[in-house]
């Protein structure tokens, strides 16, 4: 009996120990996923060679499966929307093992160059300068390792709003009266940011000027903004997107808003400064838009971690482009690109493999 409860004890014993190894695995492979999504820009600001080495491991496992991190925006936002639909297609065409992470503005050119993600949407003024190392990727150039695979749709524009009985008429006139206006440029840094910051150095002025002048810049995101709006915290508020928007929709339906116009000199001198495009807000957009605004504006477009293969680049590619059709009815401001031509037109390099693909289909000459 004695030994019988002593061999019962033994199995146990094995099965237990058994137990808790498999569940420190399992605890380890989780945590190290969840660390690579929400490594510091330090760790993303790696060099190449140790982002090439990070971008096939997680591309490509042993077994020969292709494993991609496609990076979008906040979960549930409109570019979640947009790239399940991208991920969709590529997994259906091509059998690659996709799937889409959170990400934001400012985030996704340092996760996509820096391998922690191999494909993603990017706005082209941010790709652009995290290519070369520009505020506010000061040395963190990505070079090589962040290319494109092509557009991904335009209309994204540089927007100035304010309340109707702000008194405020354009941007000229808060700088050239000194006026103590509450000014909301979203998050420190952002495209809203610095944009903002070119727009009042070509007035003649700093926007840290405004707190000298008795104002005050804030940082809050959209949501916060409406709130501080409607709470009468701020009288004015910058903002990039298509338009109309439903975050402007719903604020409009709580007070009441206008859109600053720019002067057509200073749209064109930044717009060459930082290699922008220029678009325009139509009039009728919204009722009070009497006339054409001519805006700084920034693409859309999809960038892909340029150390992956060429054939990896090629296919994705190719279901991005023999899917667009479908990929646009799930998500309209896709259609604002009319020309398969206009795709290729990225403010980044395009990926050797993406390349390829537009020149064997005659897209490319």
């Amino acid at each position: 009996m004695r030994n019988t409860i002593r061999v019962v004890g033994i199995v146990l014993s094995i099965v237990l120990l058994f137990i808790s190894v498999i569940i420190v695995g399992c605890g380890d492979e989780t945590t190290t996923t969840t660390d690579m999504q929400t490594e510091t820009s330090d760790t993303q600001a790696e060099t190449s060679d140790t982002q090439a080495e990070t971008s096939d491991t997680q591309a490509e496992t042993t077994d020969g499966d292709v494993r991609l991190d496609f990076v979008a925006g906040s979960m549930g936002g409109s570019w979640w929307v947009a790239v399940e639909g991208m991920a969709e297609v590529i997994r259906r065409d091509t059998d690659y093992q996709v799937t889409v992470v959170p990400g934001g503005l400012n985030e996704n050119p340092l996760l996509v160059g820096g391998g922690q993600a191999q494909v993603g949407f990017l706005h082209g003024f941010l790709a652009s300068r995290a290519l070369t190392g520009e505020k506010p990727y000061e040395g963190k150039a990505m070079g090589d390792s962040l290319r494109a695979i092509g557009l991904c749709y335009t209309g994204s524009k540089m927007q100035y709003w304010v309340s109707t009985d702000s008194g405020i008429n354009s941007i000229e006139e808060i700088i050239k009266n000194k006026m103590p206006i509450g000014i909301s440029v979203n998050k420190k840094d952002s495209m809203q940011d610095l944009i903002t910051q070119e727009i009042f150095k070509a007035y003649g002025a700093e926007l840290d000027d405004v707190e000298d002048w008795g104002g005050k810049v804030y940082y809050l995101s959209l949501s916060e903004t409406s709130d501080a709006m409607k709470n009468r915290k701020i009288d004015m508020f910058v903002n990039v997107g298509p338009l109309p928007t439903g975050k402007i929709d719903e604020l409009m339906s709580a007070i009441e808003l206008k859109l600053l116009p720019l002067d057509p000199s200073i749209v064109e001198e930044i717009a060459t400064n930082i290699n922008s495009p220029i678009e325009v807000i139509e009039a009728g957009t919204y009722p009070f838009i009497k006339e054409d605004i001519r805006a700084i504006a920034s693409p859309v477009l999809i960038g892909i971690n340029g150390d992956l293969s060429d054939e990896i680049a090629y296919n994705i590619t190719k279901a991005y482009i023999e899917n667009r059709q479908t990929l646009i009815d799930g998500y309209k401001p896709m259609g604002t690109i009319k020309t398969v031509e206009g795709l290729t037109d990225t403010p980044i390099p395009l990926h050797p493999g993406a390349e390829k693909y537009y020149r064997d289909e005659g897209i490319l000459k």
